[in-house]
């Protein structure tokens, strides 16, 4: 497994969508992952941040803040969990922010209440409006129902999330903000002709 792929590879890692109206999912990750990343936005991807000391970026940022210039980085927190997705059938990444893990939190807590845990029930996504400023999100528990055959099949052997997003270090970080290819920093060994083994980075 690895994120780049041509589009026709079964094993390419999905990240859950959230179109207009709502989305079904079930949770089957144990819990969320945490980390701070940095937003690249000509490659459309997120630096994970090794820390401040050993991160490009936030050295950027510190000297822009101290010459009073706006950041040209941002700094964000994300959580990551495995669902399965019921609207596309697939396992997936969950990938937001924490306002939307502490409504999942409280989710939990209700079904705590009723001696249920968050893998044992569907959880109604509902999403309203586009864009930055105008999204929202209303989550609601949905059905409840053991995992399908197919369900425990598609979680058999999970992949933990430390092993997807491994912190980046300060020279793969220097050279894509030098503006390199991601794949060629990210996955140089994926340039050879031998594709019988990829690295989660």
């Amino acid at each position: 497994m690895g994120w780049d792929f041509d589009d026709n590879d079964k094993d390419k890692l999905e990240f859950t969508k959230f179109p207009e109206g709502i989305t079904n999912i079930r949770i089957v990750g144990e819990s969320p992952h945490k980390r701070w990343g940095h937003w690249i936005t000509k490659q459309s991807r997120m630096i994970t941040c090794p820390g401040f000391k050993e991160c490009p970026i936030c050295q950027i940022r510190a000297q822009q803040k101290a010459n009073k210039q706006e950041s040209t980085y941002n700094m964000a927190k994300r959580m990551t969990i495995w669902v399965i997705n019921r609207n596309t059938g697939k396992l997936e990444i969950l990938e937001q922010g924490v306002t939307f893990f502490q409504d999942v939190k409280d989710l939990m807590e209700d079904l705590k209440a009723k001696k249920k845990n968050l893998i044992d029930v569907d959880i109604t996504v509902r999403r309203r409006g586009t864009g930055k400023d105008g999204t929202s999100y209303r989550l609601d528990i949905g059905d409840e129902y053991p995992l399908t055959k197919e369900d425990l099949s598609l979680i058999e052997d999970l992949t933990p999330m430390t092993d997807i997003f491994q912190e980046h270090n300060a020279e793969q970080i220097t050279k894509i903000i030098n503006g390199e290819d991601w794949n060629d920093v990210m996955y140089p060994d994926n340039n050879s002709d031998d594709d019988d083994e990829v690295v989660l980075k």
